[in-house]
């Protein structure tokens, strides 16, 4: 019993610091101005996979582009895209621009556009977990997920013997 228990112990323990490290990045980096997005196609494989989180410095003034640089723009109303520069054109404020996986450039980018220039933090299959707990069935998940992390500091308390209870009976 005292195996289980420490096991465990050590099991809500890991998750519980796993949790806390990934939600302190994310605020902190938010409060930073870095916003984490989630890559939602496989255009720009191999560089981001779909899944994973990239994280966006909305800081960066659209007057620093250079070619390569990997940005992320406003296509239509909320839609955003986040794919590599292959020209700059400063005079005329756009930027042309192509996923990685992609035969076919963009189109002209005017400056007005841009978002941001990708941070070079890349964490893969994040961007999943992200986008599950918008929704009703990943806040769902997220809670169940929560009890699970309880039951796991429970558990050791369940299994220790009840030693002063007999104790206290007797006095």
């Amino acid at each position: 019993m005292k195996v289980i228990a420490k096991i465990s112990n050590a099991l809500g323990v890991g998750i519980l610091l796993l949790v806390i490290i990934i939600a302190a990045a994310l605020l902190i980096s938010q409060a930073a101005g870095v916003k984490p997005m989630a890559v939602l196609s496989g255009s720009m494989e191999p560089s981001y996979h779909v899944g994973g989180v990239v994280f966006i410095n909305t800081h960066t003034s659209p007057d620093t582009l250079k070619t390569g640089d990997v940005v992320t723009y406003t296509f239509s109303g909320d839609t955003v895209v986040t794919h590599r520069i292959v020209s700059v054109d400063a005079q005329a404020r756009t930027f042309v621009t192509k996923g990685d996986a992609n035969e076919d450039a963009d189109g002209a980018v005017s400056f007005d556009q841009f978002v941001g220039k990708a941070a070079k933090l890349y964490l893969p299959l994040l961007g999943y977990v992200l986008l599950q707990l918008g929704t009703k069935k990943g806040l769902g998940i997220g809670l169940i997920f929560v009890a699970f992390i309880v039951i796991l500091f429970i558990i050791p308390v369940l299994l220790k013997p009840n030693r002063g209870v007999s104790d206290a009976a007797e006095a």
